[in-house]
């Protein structure tokens, strides 16, 4: 919830979007919102949005501070909301989108163009007959073995990494063959990158459920801003359908596309200083 706060900040730089709040529960996939305060400015073919739900107006009782809905609009959530729950009146973003682009710009993070993961690993005692050790369940989509550490008998506070010609990581068959043996009473641990893993709702914990560390929070919220920005753009230069029209006193044309690079060129580099930081974690090694 504070990443889609802070996307939607980045994006438009205040917190403007007209509110109501709900006057009574609205169950699982309703289809009709009671509202605390007079459904003023509520008008039917508007949309309405409240945490992942988000809410095609079909018509007002207004006598009634009653708003009848289709639920799921944009293939949205349609989960229950408690009495009191905020509902944005026409957002110009809807959390729901938000959440969405904050999602995809996570997974994004671990690809080849930014090459940011999550530190995580396995123990495993020593398997001395065939010296083969297969990859768990929660590690077999890693991107790929940092390293592989073993701690002997004779130094049991001590780990030291094994060189890379030692093991290979057989991905097809998803174990890790060692090409030495080593002591029964020795210990091994598996170092490795992993994947971050997408939100499931708002109140997720992104370092806890998604595997950002705290110093890469800023990161996703850039680079879901910079998508909101260019699709700004791209709905004032329709050449069908000017469905957001600028007045000649308002911003000038390509203004929202150069807010868009400059924005993604400071997610690049923040991108760049969270690689080098963990580079400096966990150097690459040549040669071993």
């Amino acid at each position: 919830m504070d990443l889609v706060a802070d996307t939607r900040r980045l994006a438009y730089g205040s917190m403007a979007d007209q509110l109501n709040f709900l006057a009574a529960d609205a169950p699982l996939g309703s289809a009709e919102l009671t509202m605390m305060m007079d459904p003023v400015g509520i008008t039917p073919g508007m949309v309405l949005s409240s945490g992942l739900n988000v809410y095609y107006v079909v018509n007002v009782i207004a006598a009634e501070k009653k708003v009848v809905v289709y639920p799921t609009y944009d293939n949205s959530h349609a989960d229950a909301l408690p009495a009191g729950s905020a509902v944005m009146v026409r957002p110009r973003v809807t959390d729901w989108q938000l959440f969405q682009n904050l999602n995809w710009e996570i997974t994004q993070l671990c690809s080849p163009s930014n090459g940011l993961y999550k530190v995580a690993s396995w123990k495993s005692s020593i398997d001395v007959t065939w010296q083969t050790y297969d990859v768990p369940v929660e590690a077999q989509r890693m991107i790929s073995l940092l390293r592989v550490r073993c701690r002997w008998p004779s130094t049991p506070d001590i780990w030291s990494d094994l060189d890379d010609i030692m093991f290979e990581h057989q991905q097809d068959r998803n174990l890790v063959k060692l090409k030495r043996n080593l002591p029964a009473s020795s210990e091994l641990e598996f170092i490795y990158k992993n994947s971050f893993t997408q939100a499931e709702t708002l109140t997720d914990d992104v370092v806890v459920d998604c595997g950002l560390s705290e110093s890469m929070l800023d990161i996703p919220p850039m680079g879901a801003a910079v998508k909101l920005l260019r699709t700004t753009e791209s709905r004032r230069t329709q050449i069908h359908n000017q469905g957001d029209s600028r007045r000649a006193e308002e911003v000038q044309p390509g203004a929202n596309s150069s807010g868009a690079r400059e924005l993604e060129r400071a997610y690049q580099n923040r991108v760049n200083d969270e690689l080098a930081r963990l580079i400096s974690n966990h150097p690459v090694r040549i040669g071993m």
